[in-house]
């Protein structure tokens, strides 16, 4: 093949691509439940909060592990400089005491006895902890599809601006022309023209503004569904607005029992409250079981058993510990104070979110209705 029929194949190549990456750049339509559903599966903060999750998830099964049985084994292989023995009776062969090596296999079962209950306050906190975290996985997509919807809405509201401002030119633009017409007629003033020439360089300034905010609006859009901010954008405008038929008393009560804030945080007073209680018996005694199993398949030496099988019950009574436990408990009862002021700060904020959401709905449909008499006037 010659150079001359080798580029005009490569160029041939080239025209034929180029249609089909140009097709694969352009803007794939979104509806609103489409844009909403890329945000929750490929957001960061979703992301993260399933990692919290998953932590919390390992923290129960750490505090349910506290109330379970340990067994443990172990291998072990001595060597001696040299074996001891005893000579009782010459015409007797020596007694070893000790040989020169020995080898034993040991199992060991520990069971922890929770008789003052401070493990089961450990598992309950773990499991207060997960649901907190669960929730607040629940809070943080929703967090998410607002932030979806308030950008999708936000480009929706830019592109309108923009045709706004298109419109205008066009118009001003018209009445510059026509004002130029009466100037040269000898109808008008020439101050008309140079007002209309202003306004055109206003409504120019104004359109570029609005074509920049779109652009904007198009990235914020783009981050939020966590993808390249320049990627293009085509909306699908929704049919319908949300409607309201209930009272804001009963949106309130609704947040407050439902709102996944509120819970994370209910979840998290309930951990501190039982870490503060378990702290507080820290002092009390502690009893542990424990079963030993050794086996020697060499047992040699004075006294030597091959196998032996032992138990003990160990109590033990805390005397004075510098008070310690008690600088614990007074953190323990920080952190539930704390955990109780957040609760307290999060339902008033809930509070206040569920009455701006309502008014401004309110005010929106307001808005909505003067703007359609005013087209129908």
């Amino acid at each position: 093949m010659s150079f001359v029929k080798l580029r005009n194949f490569v160029m041939v190549g080239i025209a034929c691509a180029l249609p089909q990456l140009a097709w694969s750049q352009d803007p794939q339509p979104l509806t609103l439940e489409e844009a909403v559903r890329i945000a929750k599966q490929n957001a960061f903060a979703v992301l993260l909060a399933q990692q919290d999750v998953e932590f919390a998830k390992g923290g129960v099964a750490q505090a349910r592990s506290a109330l379970l049985p340990k067994l443990d084994a172990t291998g072990t292989y001595t060597r001696y400089t040299s074996e001891i023995s005893a000579v009782f009776d010459p015409n007797e062969p020596p007694i070893i005491i000790r040989p020169i090596d020995s080898k034993s296999i040991a199992l060991r079962l520990a069971q922890p006895v929770d008789i003052w209950g401070i493990s089961g306050l450990a598992l309950g906190g773990a499991r207060a902890l997960e649901a907190a975290s669960m929730a607040t996985l629940t809070a943080t997509i929703n967090d998410v599809a607002l932030a979806a919807k308030t950008a999708f809405m936000d480009v929706l509201r830019s592109d309108e601006l923009v045709q706004v401002a298109e419109e205008r030119v066009v118009n001003v633009t018209e009445q510059l022309r026509a004002a130029k017409v009466r100037y040269e007629a000898g109808d008008t003033a020439r101050f008309d023209v140079i007002r209309f020439e202003s306004e055109l360089a206003n409504a120019e300034q104004e359109r570029l503004q609005a074509l920049n905010n779109e652009l904007l609006a198009e990235a914020s859009f783009n981050q939020t569904l966590s993808r390249d901010v320049s990627t293009p954008v085509e909306l699908i405008p929704p049919d319908t607005l949300p409607r309201v038929d209930v009272s804001l008393e009963e949106l309130t009560e609704k947040a407050k029992a439902t709102r996944p804030e509120l819970i994370a945080a209910r979840r998290r007073f309930d951990y501190f409250e039982k870490v503060r209680r378990a702290r507080e018996k820290g002092n009390l005694p502690a009893l542990n079981l424990t079963g030993n199993f050794s086996y020697d398949p060499g047992a040699g030496g004075l006294g030597a058993a091959q196998d032996s099988l032992s138990a003990t019950a160990q109590l033990s009574f805390p005397i004075f510990d510098g008070g310690l436990n008690r600088s614990l408990v007074r953190q323990a009862k920080s952190d539930e104070n704390k955990a109780k002021i957040t609760l307290d700060q999060t339902t008033l904020g809930v509070t206040l979110e569920v009455k701006q959401a309502y008014l401004n709905l309110e005010s929106a449909k307001k808005q909505i209705e003067t703007a359609q008499k005013g087209l129908l006037s």
